[in-house]
């Protein structure tokens, strides 16, 4: 099925956007659209985690950099931002959020929105339990803050270990994933969801280029230096 639009949810509220941005960055769509700007653009590689957000997958929330997510790719999925990590009007500020100001493990500010939405993360997922030290630094490693702030980070996930912590976003699953077919412009964008239909379209589009974490693609795609006419995403392929 051929979809004319993409439709996904950003902190709880829906949004479609046409097909013909299945190209766009998510990043480019939260700060133009949604006004959303404490997602930073920052080095629009994948490098320095300043847009950091975080999506629901098959396996789960993760912490994904927006700079490279093609809105292709959200179709189905939601999205949360720094805005949305809290989601309770008696709970103004995520436990994360809390941790950072307690700490005070934020100095210019430019990087602390990512960091927040990785410690949520790592720390919703579990990931932030002992060793306290060698996984936080995991969760943190796609994260730069060019102000050396790092201790009183690692300070913060310490407090953050403590606290309880509900799942980002709206409290109902999100919706089952089936795979469609996007036209951006000459660009066609294939996204299954079984593997023997991500075998099938890759035999029938053998020029077509695999879209995964787009930290290849995607960077070159935000450059100008590629446009693939056929992409095949493998986001949601389980």
């Amino acid at each position: 099925m051929i979809n004319d639009v993409i439709q996904f949810e950003i902190n709880g509220h829906a949004h479609t956007v046409s097909a013909e941005r299945a190209l766009e960055t998510l990043l480019d769509c939260l700060r133009s659209d949604s006004r959303l700007t404490g997602t930073k653009e920052g080095c629009r590689s994948g490098e320095c985690g300043a847009c950091m957000v975080l999506m629901d997958t098959n396996d789960g929330w993760k912490a994904v950099n927006s700079c490279m997510q093609a809105l292709g790719q959200t179709h189905g999925h939601r999205v949360v931002t720094i805005e949305g990590i809290a989601d309770s009007v008696d709970a103004p500020l995520h436990p994360a959020q809390h941790a950072v100001i307690n700490c005070r493990a934020a100095q210019c500010g430019f990087c602390t929105p990512g960091m927040v939405m990785a410690l949520a993360c790592a720390h919703q997922s579990g990931q932030a339990l002992e060793p306290i030290a060698v996984d936080v630094r995991a969760a943190l490693s796609g994260n730069l803050c060019r102000c050396t702030g790092y201790r009183p980070l690692l300070e913060a996930a310490e407090q953050l270990r403590a606290s309880e912590c509900s799942p980002p976003g709206s409290k109902a699953s999100g919706p089952a994933m089936t795979g469609y077919r996007l036209h951006a412009g000459d660009v066609k964008f294939f996204a299954p969801v079984q593997l023997d239909e991500l075998l099938a379209l890759r035999m029938e589009n053998p020029q077509a280029r695999l879209l995964a974490g787009g930290t290849d693609l995607m960077a070159q795609w935000n450059a100008g230096g590629i446009r693939p006419s056929q992409l095949i995403s493998t986001r949601n392929v389980m």
